[in-house]
């Protein structure tokens, strides 16, 4: 039986209707199944059923606010049955999630830097983007190296 500690951050209205909205479009009830902070019986098997709703709902956080705040993360936890720390790991390991603010408003520009765009002129957009005020991500593979260098903007 895994234990499940969510932290005191709490999500937003705006980030409890975007995780809500994926809800009810997979047609999901809620798990109430805390005793305190640990899961009541048959809670990892609930986990495993439904730990691929994870991506969806880290998405819906993350087009609401362009990130994915800790309160953001304990709610989808808390809904799904995973432990914040294992969404955690999630968010962090996909480079197009963010789990700070965003420093600026508006859209984050990715320009990949792996190997394919390095020789198709990635150096040279980043610093073209950067001069016209444009904010940069150094991004990995976006899987477009047949079009060097690859951009991918991801509005908020």
């Amino acid at each position: 039986m895994a234990d499940i500690h969510l932290g005191a951050d709490r999500p937003t209205q705006a980030e409890k209707d975007a995780v809500d909205a994926v809800l009810n479009r997979f047609h999901l009830e809620p798990v109430n199944h805390f005793t305190s902070e640990t899961f009541s019986a048959g809670g990892t098997t609930r986990r495993r059923e439904r730990r691929h709703y994870l991506l969806p709902m880290l998405h819906a956080l993350q087009n609401q606010a362009g990130w994915i705040s800790p309160g953001g993360l304990n709610y989808v936890g808390e809904l799904l049955a995973v432990p914040p720390a294992e969404a955690y790991g999630v968010a962090t390991f996909y480079d197009l999630f963010r789990t700070e603010p965003p420093e600026h408003d508006g859209d984050m520009f990715h320009v990949c830097v792996d190997a394919a765009c390095q020789i198709g002129g990635s150096d040279e957009r980043i610093a073209s983007l950067r001069s016209s005020g444009v904010p940069v991500h150094k991004s990995p593979c976006l899987g477009q190296c047949e079009r060097a260098p690859a951009v991918f903007i991801q509005g908020i």
